[in-house]
């Protein structure tokens, strides 16, 4: 579980100024892991249209690490499954509009919200999962959600089953996944266009959050696709920084290597730039035609989020293990917006082949069309959020 930064919201409603005397305006909770970052996104996409927002976040400690949130969010310890816990937690709370994403149907926290004249969306939802004690009396599941304001389903074809349990076409509608990634990366700009420069049009690949025990294959990966491409450089970023100067000493024995913590410039002859810095991966996905997600052909898993370098035009190469990541790997492989590597030895083939241009282009603007979908689901769902708070406020 992360530490919930409580003080924010603990602080007395009457010293937060709030005449409504509600702690928040939206609680969102995350009931599985893999929507964690859905949820981060929707509160920042809430606080960007509305500032004045306040929003609580409630998410599984399971899921991949988030940033920290602006003022006026807050993280909120996702409350166990008891009724009596989640309605004291409405109580301190008292949001306008409770937003629970994925998972089962809950009726504990439902009942008691509405009780409060609290709203109620519940989106990123699968096919049904209603508590078996609501089966047993029929018309239970249809007023429970009832209750619902709006219902968004994840997937089309799970439409008639909530249609067969009592949802309402007026409260129901089909979203499509929401979005799993923070958006673009930032980047120093005056950086990119330095080692814009430096570069020379040359083809660059990427090797993101490489751990130690995949830096062997990633170099001998370079060293394969040299032979077909001989102007290419190696992004090489370390998913442990500290070993960059130790790995530089040790490649330069094979290769012409430059150590960004060095300050060494990319020359010509340069074949591999060990990005061994915090904070610049913005700056290496602009600057590479694709890029391997470190981890991800070990037993450790990929390291970080293939939507990152997707998001900025990389074409993603990756391994079998997805780690953390496995929701984002299942919306862009059935999409045709990655390029899978089975084996080590099939690293070089695959960097080879992600250096045409046609094919790079392919996988790039299929990953865009994943994460423009998603971001458009994460909108209607702030839309919807925005229209039930105006609501609320002029009730």
């Amino acid at each position: 579980m992360r530490p919930a930064a409580r003080q924010p919201l603990s602080a007395s409603r009457e010293a937060a100024g709030r005449p409504d005397g509600r702690a928040v305006d939206v609680w969102i909770i995350a009931q599985e892991p893999h929507l964690a970052v859905s949820a981060h996104e929707l509160a920042l996409r809430l606080a960007r249209d509305r500032p004045d927002i306040r929003a609580a976040l409630s998410v599984p400690g399971s899921g991949p690490p988030l940033p920290g949130l602006p003022d006026g969010l807050c993280d909120w310890p996702l409350p166990p499954a008891p009724p009596t816990a989640i309605a004291r937690a409405l109580e301190e709370l008292a949001p306008a509009v409770l937003v629970i994403l994925g998972g089962p149907v809950l009726a504990e926290a439902i009942d008691p919200a509405r009780a409060r004249g609290c709203a109620v969306i519940l989106a990123a939802m699968g096919a049904p999962e209603i508590p078996n004690r609501w089966r047993l009396w029929p018309g239970k599941s249809r007023r429970l959600l009832r209750k619902i304001d709006r219902l968004m389903i994840t997937e089309r074809r799970d439409l008639v089953a909530w249609r067969t349990l009592g949802a309402e076409d007026a409260r129901l509608e089909h979203l499509g996944p929401m979005s799993p990634g923070h958006g673009a990366l930032p980047c120093n700009e005056a950086e990119r266009e330095a080692l814009s420069s430096q570069l020379r049009l040359r083809p660059v690949w990427l090797a993101i959050g490489v751990p130690e025990g995949e830096e062997d294959l990633v170099l001998k990966a370079h060293g394969e696709a040299l032979r077909l491409s001989h102007r290419l450089l190696l992004l090489l970023h370390l998913q442990d920084p500290a070993r960059g100067a130790q790995l530089r000493q040790r490649v330069g024995a094979h290769f012409s290597v430059a150590l960004r913590s060095a300050d060494d410039p990319v020359t010509e002859d340069t074949q591999v730039h060990i990005a061994d810095t915090e904070g610049e991966r913005g700056l290496w996905y602009r600057l590479a035609n694709s890029c391997f997600m470190g981890g991800s052909l070990s037993e450790q898993g990929s390291t970080l989020d293939p939507m990152e370098p997707a998001a900025l035009g990389a074409a993603v190469l990756h391994g079998p293990n997805p780690g953390a990541f496995g929701h984002a790997y299942g919306l862009l492989r059935p999409q045709g917006a990655t390029l899978p590597v089975t084996a080590p030895d099939d690293l070089g083939g695959a960097v080879s082949t992600a250096l045409d241009p046609q094919r790079s282009a392919t996988l790039a603007q299929a990953a865009w069309q994943v994460i423009s979908d998603c971001a458009g689901a994460t909108d209607r769902v702030t839309d919807a959020i925005l229209t039930l708070l105006d609501r609320a406020e002029a009730s």
